[in-house]
């Protein structure tokens, strides 16, 4: 049995549709979906499912089917709480690890958390375009787009004569899926002079019954995937989100790519690869969509410049749902092949600190970071009473704190804060029936730490919760 684990809701089914094309490819009776949220269009597509709640789980309650021949994560097991603790769980008991994620750009694989999944699991399919092969490795493979799709030379031709639409205007495709980029097309095309001459806009994604013609503007009904793919194989110029799988899949059919739009938090034109930032264009705006639009429509020689170039960077097409479940069909359910970190080193600091600890833990995998912001002792070489507060820090925000990856897509950042008030030790009044639990709580990250590396204001404050684990204690200076 296989298990794909998945997550979605109506118009945001990227990692459920990507989990369906590879699983398509396997017997239906071999997979199972673990999905969160709502699980219809896994179920529409005839697949066993199971919808999990995705809340923090503890992974040794978690019960893994003995026949699971592999764990298939349609993204990254950080995304949902639940999928971590099954990510944990499965390593545990040496079940095979399979994700799929994409690539931005070279050495990517190298950084934060790609390299940490990379090293933990069996095999990392990434979706790119063939220039950046360089990153493959043992467990680790550049796939295609996903789609079952074969480029067409005659494309624009066929479509041409099923939409009776004219082959010698300039065709530009807009993917309807995301309102705010349709209207902006719409927009941008209102500032073109005599553009129902020059364009036929053909618009993909909106839900309709029938095809309909208002001017030069043709409204597609529902396509198929495969129908989509068409569209954008004849058209000059597709119009886009900022979706990385759909941009993919028209690169990967030398379509010249305009991203309308804003990208996401993580998503964002500068972390995409130079080769990709050469062949597409941006645009956030109406004016600056229209002049990107007439550049590419007047200036056949940059057109195909960009198509030139994509000849150059892909030339393996599509398919790869079918290659990525070709690959997952041939791992054996042995021991997994890299085990987890076991060994354990707590880092004990205080107020400022930090800010500062990140630097000094960045070579040290498995650090645990236990934080207190606290009033301590005024500065001199002895302990004094008169403690006060480091307003610096009471007025910084989170982000002050949350570890920096500098040049990382992912950011990544783990740390327990307490708080003891702004004045002395008076919030724990706050807890007199948890304060047992608290201190008990202490003494066992000690209790478990193999290393205990703390600073000298951070030992002032636990020095005596420590007396029992001082041969694990080195004290470090930030």
């Amino acid at each position: 049995m296989y298990i794909f684990v998945t997550y979605g809701i109506p118009g945001w089914r990227g990692v459920q549709a990507r989990g369906v094309a590879i699983a398509k490819y396997f017997d239906k009776k071999e997979v199972i979906f673990w999905n969160g949220y709502d699980s219809d269009f896994i179920k529409d597509h005839g697949f066993k499912c199971q919808t999990i709640d995705l809340s923090l789980t503890d992974p040794n309650k978690i019960k893994i089917p003995k026949e699971t021949k592999a764990i298939v994560y349609a993204d990254l097991p950080t995304n949902e709480l639940f999928n971590f603790s099954l990510f944990i769980s499965a390593k545990k008991q040496g079940i095979p690890i399979v994700i799929l994620d994409q690539i931005y750009r070279r050495g990517q694989m190298k950084e934060g958390v790609y390299k940490m999944f990379a090293k933990y699991a069996d095999l990392f399919l990434v979706n790119g375009l063939d220039f950046m092969k360089s990153e493959e490795s043992d467990n680790v493979k550049l796939i295609p787009p996903l789609p079952e799709y074969t480029k067409n030379p005659i494309a624009k031709e066929v479509f041409a004569k099923r939409y009776n639409i004219d082959i010698n205007k300039t065709w530009i495709c807009v993917s309807g899926y995301y309102k705010p980029a349709l209207d902006l097309a719409k927009q941008a095309l209102e500032l073109i002079p005599h553009h129902k001459k020059k364009y036929e806009l053909i618009l993909t994604g909106e839900k309709r019954d029938k095809l309909y013609r208002q001017d030069n503007i043709l409204f597609m009904p529902y396509q198929t995937q495969e129908e989509f793919l068409a569209t954008i194989d004849a058209s000059d110029i597709f119009i886009s989100k900022f979706g990385f799988l759909q941009i993919l899949e028209a690169l990967a059919l030398y379509t010249p790519t305009i991203i309308a739009g804003q990208g996401g938090y993580v998503l964002k034109k500068e972390i995409l690869d130079k080769n990709l930032l050469d062949v597409l264009r941006f645009s956030d705006n109406p004016n600056n969509l229209a002049e990107g639009i007439e550049e590419l429509s007047k200036d056949k020689i940059s057109r195909q410049w960009i198509i030139d170039k994509l000849e150059k960077y892909h030339s393996s097409g599509q398919y790869g749902a079918k290659i990525a479940s070709e690959l997952i069909k041939k791992i054996k359910r042995l021991n997994s092949k890299t085990k987890l970190i076991t060994h354990k080193k707590l880092f004990i600091v205080v107020n400022e600190e930090l800010e500062k600890v990140d630097e000094f833990i960045s070579d040290k995998p498995g650090a645990y970071i236990l934080g207190l912001i606290a009033s301590v002792s005024s500065p001199g070489p002895d302990l004094n009473p008169v403690k006060k507060p480091n307003r610096e820090l009471l007025n910084l925000p989170i982000a002050g704190i949350i570890s920096e990856q500098k040049g990382e897509i992912l950011p990544h950042t783990f740390k327990e804060v307490f708080i003891l008030s702004q004045r002395k030790y008076d919030g724990l009044l706050d807890i007199i029936p948890w304060y047992d639990d608290w201190i008990k709580r202490l003494l066992d990250l000690f209790k478990n730490s193999d290393e205990i590396y703390i600073t000298e204001k951070a030992l002032y404050l636990v020095f005596n919760l420590l007396r029992p684990y001082n041969t694990k204690i080195k004290v470090i200076k930030l």
